[in-house]
């Protein structure tokens, strides 16, 4: 708050008497448990047996020089279909062109005051017309 230098730092009070239900001590802290040994490298697994070798195919040329008869021939897959292609759609229609708006009406012509008691008495003319229109007279 102040900016001032501060004085010196006063001497704690005494310590009250502690009450029925002081606050319990602490119980003191045990020694640091010790750190365990690093566990020994597993052992490396066994190689794995080879598989067997596969057998040897004959040979498409018989014994005696001929050529082995080969197999008709493979008949070449069907080919899939095309589906059929979905029709177009429709373009969309044009939404209908809103009315127009009727004329506004022109205003009436102001009058022209010649006088103030004229002023006055037209004034309160519409004030009464005014009432009589909303009283429903």
């Amino acid at each position: 708050m102040f900016s001032g230098d501060r004085g010196p730092v006063g001497q704690p009070g005494p310590t009250g008497d502690a009450g029925d239900y002081g606050p319990s001590i602490k119980g003191a802290i045990g020694p640091q448990g010790v750190k365990g040994r690093a566990g020994l490298p597993g052992l490396r697994g066994l190689d794995g047996d080879s598989g067997l070798q596969g057998y040897k195919g004959d040979c498409a040329i018989c014994p005696s020089g001929l050529p082995g008869s080969s197999g008709p021939p493979g008949y070449p897959g069907i080919d899939g279909r095309h589906g059929a292609q979905g029709p177009d759609g429709a373009p969309g229609q044009k939404g209908t062109q809103g009315d127009q708006g009727l004329d506004g009406q022109i205003g009436l012509r102001g009058e022209k005051v010649s006088s103030d008691w004229k002023f006055i008495l037209g004034h309160l003319a519409r004030k009464a017309l005014e009432l009589l229109y909303y009283k429903h007279y």
